[in-house]
């Protein structure tokens, strides 16, 4: 998801979610290397980190918005991502 735009968001939204999924595209885009959801039947946001095969390498989930950017902070801290080596000889 990314783009500020509501026709980028990968579902419907009902008029409640609206500023959660607001939320999640901001984060998205704060940041670059995560996908950020919102989970509405959780009430919870997501990010989500890959690894260079497309494998998931890190799941975090908070209630808010600012749990998640404090969640994420701490996990990049903990273990940076290390540039994919594909395409280097």
């Amino acid at each position: 998801m990314s783009g500020p735009d509501a026709a980028d968001d990968p579902q419907p939204q009902a008029d409640d979610d609206a500023p959660c999924w607001r939320e999640a595209r901001r984060l998205d885009a704060d940041y670059p290397g995560w996908v950020i959801t919102w989970l509405s039947p959780a009430r919870q946001y997501r990010a989500y980190r890959f690894k260079s095969g497309g494998r998931i390498d890190t799941t975090l989930a908070a209630p808010t918005p600012d749990g998640l950017a404090e969640a994420i902070t701490r996990a990049e801290q903990a273990s940076p991502r290390v540039p994919s080596q594909r395409g280097r000889r």
